[in-house]
């Protein structure tokens, strides 16, 4: 493991971790130990592994596909974090009653070696990077560098190119897309179904269905209403307040993982160079994927 301080270019600092050439943020845990347990974990079946870059949505799509596997539409009593492959105690989570909802923002080589040959359903959630950079910086922000070696006190216009540069949390977000794809197309169409948050905001209903019949769940069309509704992003937002698990590493006075939960936030953000910056990245960078981003709806 390496320490790395990468400086936005106008006087400010991110302070990230290398271990076997990716970026992490310093969770509390010996990551190195936690990313080798991971690799030996034990994977079931019937596991579901929601697999996203941070701020794409995973609590909302955690908390949906915990709801369908379960055939309830009422919260989780825990948060997303308390089953986090890269901060969870793999011993208890082990220990954990089927059906099993995980979640994780690692590349698909650093996941354990048995979700390939297990069954084990895989979600991938995308957002686009204009969002998600302005996410991450809202949250980057807000943390305590007290207790989040992580946290970030420059501006968003800093923090963007970082993000453009790849030295942001969990690493680039180009390459995470780029891996994730080129892990899809070696997989059978069954194993991984890849969501976006857009879509999930655009049409939650149907999106709802559509993860049920991937999942080979068979669930009334009721149920899904009353999940999305129950996942929208208020009645989400304040179900976590009530949660176990919920993070203790923000300022006084922040709005914590929910911020606004909206689609082209990123326009009250970016000049129109920026914008165009991302814009061009994405053509040169994933000019080859197949995945339409979408910015607005």
């Amino acid at each position: 493991m390496t320490s790395r301080c990468y400086d936005d270019g106008f006087g400010a600092t991110l302070e990230l971790q290398e271990i076997d050439g990716v970026l992490y943020p310093y969770y509390n845990v010996d990551l190195p130990s936690q990313l080798s347990n991971i690799r030996d974990m034990h994977v079931r079946k019937d596991d579901v592994i929601l697999c996203t870059y941070p701020k794409a949505g995973t609590h909302w799509m955690w908390e949906v596909l915990t709801m369908l596997v379960n055939r309830t539409s009422t919260y989780s009593h825990y948060m997303k974090r308390t089953a986090m492959l890269e901060t969870v105690d793999l011993h208890l989570l082990q220990k954990e009653p089927s059906p099993r909802v995980l979640n994780t923002h690692l590349l698909p080589h650093a996941l354990p070696e048995m979700t390939w040959s297990s069954g084990c359903h895989v979600v991938v959630c995308h957002r686009n990077p204009k969002d998600i950079s302005v996410s991450l910086y809202n949250m980057a922000r807000q943390l305590s560098r007290s207790s989040f070696r992580s946290a970030f006190e420059g501006t968003y216009h800093g923090y963007a190119r970082l993000f453009l540069n790849g030295t942001a949390p969990h690493g680039s977000w180009f390459d995470y897309v780029r891996a994730w794809e080129t892990k899809r197309r070696e997989l059978p169409r069954n194993q991984v179904y890849v969501s976006s948050y857009e879509v999930m905001t655009r049409e939650p209903v149907e999106e709802t269905a559509r993860l049920a019949s991937f999942l080979g769940l068979n669930v009334p069309d009721s149920l899904c209403r009353d999940i999305a509704q129950a996942c929208s992003f208020d009645n989400l937002k304040e179900a976590c307040l009530q949660k176990v698990g919920a993070p203790t590493f923000w300022k006084p006075g922040s709005s914590g993982i929910f911020r606004k939960g909206k689609v082209g936030d990123w326009k009250n953000w970016m000049s129109d160079d920026l914008s165009a910056a991302f814009d061009n990245a994405v053509t040169s960078r994933l000019h080859d994927i197949d995945n339409d981003f979408i910015y607005e709806l």
